[in-house]
């Protein structure tokens, strides 16, 4: 079943300062190339969308107006243009924009009017040291764009393999189950399930995470129930369901180094009809620190903080 119709992709096409490299950086070639590949799956709308900063583009227009060189929204329409080139060879029909404005906050809008339901980004990539981490982009679109959102690290070119679900039992944790399972069957890859039992069964006076005698009892249930969400999911290779004490943090990174993992799926955890508020996002919290690609999705209930215009 499709996961996706409506895909936007946000391109970032500046070196820094008036000009275009025509390069882009690989996390941002990676985010185009997954969302070619999911669109074509799917057969979803996909858009590759770039934003100019009004500074300085202002600053660029008037140099262009002096020097009679390439209007700026020309150039990066022509530089947007080679992509919608690329999906079309890949049989999937893509359009461009050009926006001006601040990146993250234009791309909620786009999302907003144009009723997209997925948004791709890559992470901010620092050359020459190879290290990549979670921008200011990332976070403001995990903590207010409505739909999910896929934020990518490089893969070398390399297909996925593995993706990691956290579950957290609650509504959202079974929203990024479903999507995760989605995700595996599309693409075949090895399912991986982590749960954390923050409550722990009576026997724990101290409230430390002293393991009560029947704490073997609480996981089997907690997996047992894993299980039946998984019902009758068609699924190459057996799920591996891990169920740890106390929240999961530590224990998901350490899943995510020992087993490559490629993609982590999770649910950024709102409060229904309070605007853009987010309490306890674990998918926040670990930004800084996961060296793989993720997926956040929102809660039913959330409501963007954002107006479309």
């Amino acid at each position: 079943m499709p996961q996706f119709k409506n895909i936007l992709v946000g391109v970032d096409l500046s070196s820094g300062g008036q000009s275009f490299s025509g390069v882009l950086n690989p996390p941002g070639e990676e985010a185009v190339e997954r969302g070619v590949q999911l669109a074509k799956r799917n057969n979803a709308r996909l858009c590759f969308a770039s934003f100019l900063d009004s500074g300085d583009t202002t600053e660029r227009m008037i140099h262009d107006a002096r020097t009679n060189d390439t209007n700026i929204f020309d150039e990066a329409h022509a530089l947007l243009s080679q992509l919608v080139q690329r999906a079309s060879q890949h049989g999937v029909s893509a359009e461009a924009k050009v926006l001006m404005g601040i990146s993250w906050l234009r791309l909620i809008q786009e999302v907003l009017k144009s009723g997209c339901d997925l948004v791709i980004v890559g992470t901010r990539y620092e050359g020459l040291t190879d290290r990549v981490h979670y921008g200011s982009t990332a976070i403001k679109l995990l903590r207010k764009c409505p739909c999910p959102v896929w934020v990518t690290k490089p893969a070398s070119g390399l297909p996925l393999s593995s993706v990691l679900v956290a579950h957290d039992l609650g509504p959202v944790g079974r929203k990024a189950l479903d999507l995760a399972v989605g995700v595996a069957q599309q693409e075949d890859l090895q399912l991986y399930v982590i749960h954390g039992v923050e409550k722990l069964p009576p026997g724990d006076p101290t409230g430390y995470g002293v393991l009560a005698p029947d704490h073997e009892k609480a996981h089997q249930a907690v997996r047992d129930r894993i299980l039946a969400e998984l019902g009758s999911a068609e699924l190459s290779r057996p799920p591996h369901i891990k169920i740890v004490n106390g929240k999961p943090e530590s224990a998901l990174l350490h899943l995510v180094a020992q087993n490559s993992i490629d993609l982590v799926i999770m649910g950024t955890v709102g409060r229904t009809g309070i605007r853009g508020l987010l309490t306890g996002n674990t998918a926040e919290r670990l930004l800084r620190q996961l060296q793989c690609s993720l997926l956040a999705v929102k809660p039913d209930g959330f409501e963007c903080p954002i107006d479309p215009e």
